[in-house]
C-alpha cells in the first residue's frame, strides 16, 4: 500500500469516526422520542406495555440512552484529538445497542399482558430496523450487514426464547414470525449498499479536499517563493551618470528562470546581465537564485570578463542537473569612455541600435560560447566590443519576447519585429522603451497564454 492511498484510508476513517459522533447524537433524540412515545402510549391506555413490564422497559430505555451518551462523550473526545478508536469498540456499541430493544421486548414476553408472541411483531420490533438504518452513519459496509444480522438473529432468538418460556409456539408459527426476522437482515443489506454509495461520495470529497488542501499549500509554498524571487531583483536603477539604464521580469508562472541583474566592478565600470535557465516555474527558479549568487561572487573578483565567465560556468557546471542549462549573457560598461564589452554564452541575439547622422542601424551579435552548465571547461574566448554613441542603445533580451506565439496562426512575433521595434523606439527612455515592448508583444498575442519568462535589460547612452 503507498503512502498516498494509506492517507486516504486513514481520512475515511477519521470522517468514519466524525459520522459516528453526529450518529450517536442523532440516536439520544431518536430513543429520547421512543421514550415519549411509551409513555403517551401508556397514558392513553396501551394494554402491551402496563404495570411493571412499562416500568422495566421504560428503565431500559434509560439505560440505553446514558449508554450512548457517554459512548458519544468518548467518540467528542476522541476526535477532538485526532485519535482513531478501535474497531471493537464500534462492535461493541452495535452490540449494546441492539441489546435496548431486545430486553425491552424480552420484558414483555414475560410478563405478556395479552398473547406472549405479540411483542415480536409489537412497534418496539421498528426499533431494530430504526438502528440498522442509522448504521449508515458509520460508513462502513460491514457494520451494516452486521447489524442487520444481528438483529435478525435477536429477534429470532426472542421467538425461540417465546416458544420455550410459555411451552409451545404460536399457532402463526415460525415462518411468520420468521420473516420478521429475514426483513432485518435484509434491512441490513439495504443499508449496506446505500452506505457504499455513501462511502464512495465521502471518499471523492476527501480526495478533493486533500488536493484543494495541496493545492492551497503549493500556492501559499510559490507564493513565498515570488516574493523571494523579486527580491532578488535590482530594487533601483545603477546610478551611473550619462546613462539610462532599466531591468524587468515577468515569468511566465509564479516563480520563473529568467533572470538580471547589475554588479559595480573595480575601476567604477558596471556589468549588467541576462540571464535564462531552461524552462519555468520553480526548479528554474532555485537555478537562477544560485546563478545570481555565483554571478556577485564572481564577476567583481576578476579583472578579465571572459576569465569570469569561464569561472562562472565551471561553478554551475557543478550544480545544474542534467538536461538544464543557462543561456547568459553580459555586458560591462566604462561609463567614462562609453566602451562596453559583450559577451554571451548561449544567448542571443543582443542588439544595439545606433544613430549616427540621425539615422538607426543595428549591430547584432549571438552567443559566442555554450550556455552555461553543459561543459565545465568551455572556452569563451574574447568579448565583443562596442562603444556607446549619445542616442544609442544596447538590448539585451531573453527569448520570451520574440517567441510569444498567437493562437490564431500559429506565429510568434520572431526576431524581426523585434529589430523593427528597436529601430522605431530606441530613442525612447530605458523604461519606458521596456514597457512599450511588452504592451507590443501582448497586442501581438492577442490574448494567447505567456509561453514563457519575459526579461529584458536596457543600457542607453543619453549625453557624454
Amino acid at each position: 500500500m503507498n503512502l498516498r492511498k494509506t492517507v486516504i484510508l486513514d481520512s475515511l476513517d477519521f470522517a468514519a469516526q466524525e459520522s459516528e459522533e453526529r450518529r450517536l447524537r442523532l440516536l439520544i433524540g431518536v430513543l429520547t422520542a421512543l421514550g415519549l412515545f411509551a409513555v403517551v402510549r401508556r397514558l392513553a391506555g396501551g394494554l402491551v406495555l402496563s404495570g411493571s413490564v412499562f416500568w422495566y422497559s421504560l428503565g431500559v430505555l434509560v439505560v440505553g440512552i446514558c449508554g450512548v451518551a457517554l459512548a458519544a462523550v468518548f467518540t467528542r473526545r476522541a476526535n477532538k484529538a485526532h485519535r482513531l478508536l478501535p474497531t471493537w469498540v464500534g462492535v461493541a456499541l452495535l452490540v449494546f445497542e441492539l441489546l435496548i430493544p431486545t430486553g425491552a421486548m424480552v420484558a414483555q414476553i414475560v410478563k405478556p399482558q395479552l398473547d406472549a408472541f405479540t411483542p415480536l411483531g409489537a412497534p418496539v420490533v421498528l426499533t431494530y430496523a430504526i438502528l440498522i438504518l442509522l448504521s449508515i452513519l458509520r460508513l462502513r459496509v460491514w457494520m451494516c450487514v452486521l447489524a442487520g444480522t444481528l438483529a435478525g438473529a435477536l429477534h429470532l432468538g426472542a421467538y425461540v426464547f417465546t416458544a420455550n418460556w410459555h411451552g409451545g409456539a404460536n399457532p402463526l408459527g415460525a415462518p411468520f414470525y420468521g420473516s420478521y426476522s429475514a426483513i432485518l437482515v435484509l434491512t441490513g443489506a439495504a443499508a449496506a449498499l446505500v452506505t457504499r454509495e455513501v462511502r464512495g461520495y465521502v471518499r471523492r470529497a476527501l480526495n478533493e479536499a486533500e488536493t484543494e488542501a495541496k493545492l492551497e499549500s503549493l500556492r501559499h509554498d510559490l507564493d513565498i517563493a515570488k516574493k523571494i524571487q523579486e527580491g532578488l531583483f535590482p530594487k533601483t536603477p545603477p546610478e551611473t551618470p550619462g546613462y539610462d539604464i532599466a531591468g524587468w521580469s515577468k515569468p511566465a508562472d509564479q516563480t520563473g528562470g529568467d533572470y538580471y541583474d547589475w554588479i559595480a566592478l573595480p575601476n567604477g565600470r558596471l556589468a549588467v546581465m541576462l540571464g535564462d535557465v531552461t524552462g519555468h516555474g520553480i526548479g528554474p527558479a532555485l537555478l537562477m537564485a544560485i546563478c545570481r549568487a555565483y554571478t556577485r561572487a564572481t564577476f567583481p573578483s576578476q579583472m578579465e570578463l571572459q576569465e569570469a565567465m569561464r569561472r562562472l560556468n565551471a561553478l554551475l557546471s557543478e550544480d545544474v542537473g542534467e538536461g538544464r542549462f543557462i543561456t547568459f549573457a553580459v555586458a560591462v560598461l566604462d561609463p567614462a569612455t562609453g566602451e562596453v564589452e559583450v559577451l554571451s554564452a548561449g544567448h542571443g541575439p543582443i542588439l544595439l541600435r545606433r544613430t549616427p547622422g540621425g539615422t538607426c542601424t543595428l549591430a547584432e551579435t549571438e552567443g559566442t560560447g555554450l550556455p552555461l552548465g553543459i561543459m565545465p571547461e568551455e572556452d569563451y574566448g574574447a568579448p565583443l566590443r562596442w562603444k556607446l554613441e549619445p542616442g544609442d542603445t544596447l538590448l539585451l533580451v531573453t527569448d520570451g519576447f520574440f517567441e510569444q506565439g498567437r493562437d490564431s496562426d500559429s506565429q510568434q512575433y520572431g526576431v524581426e519585429r523585434l529589430r523593427e521595434f528597436l529601430k522605431n523606439n530606441g530613442h525612447l527612455d530605458a523604461t519606458t522603451f521596456i514597457q512599450s515592448l511588452h504592451r507590443e508583444v501582448v497586442g501581438f498575442a492577442a490574448g494567447a497564454k505567456q509561453n514563457d519568462d519575459m526579461t529584458a535589460a536596457v543600457i542607453r547612452r543619453i549625453r557624454d
